[in-house]
């Protein structure tokens, strides 16, 4: 049974998506997954998540303009929102509205990390 945050990786590559997915399933996270931002969206305003991670550049919606979605949307402007970009300038999170931008390849523990900084509507976590 999943433990902690409920995560939403968003990630137009489904190669990058499946193992992020993987990764963070394996590690005891309730996880549901958007292959781009509109899905996302629509995922976060039917059941909401605690945690989003999602890729920077994608097609439609980009990981700029759904965490603008989400700072404007009052039942959802308090997830907690990790982007990761494989860009050589990562822009900062304050521009982005985000709470942490993280560089590809993600660093799995950095990125374990981010995401038990969120609170949690679901039972805390417990130690694998």
């Amino acid at each position: 049974m999943p433990y902690g945050p409920a995560v939403l990786i968003v990630d137009d590559d489904e190669t990058v998506r499946r193992i992020l997915v993987e990764l963070v399933t394996s590690c005891g996270y309730p996880v549901t997954e958007a292959s781009d931002g509109d899905q996302a969206w629509a995922q976060l305003l039917n059941e909401p998540a605690d945690v989003v991670v999602s890729d920077l550049q994608m097609p439609h919606c980009d990981g700029r303009e759904l965490c603008e979605r989400i700072r404007r949307e009052p039942s959802l402007r308090d997830i907690r929102v990790i982007i990761i970009s494989g860009g050589m300038d990562l822009p900062d999170a304050w521009e982005l509205q985000c709470d942490r931008v993280l560089a590809k390849p993600v660093s799995v523990p950095a990125l374990l990390r981010e995401i038990d900084l969120a609170p949690t509507s679901v039972t805390p976590r417990q130690s694998i």
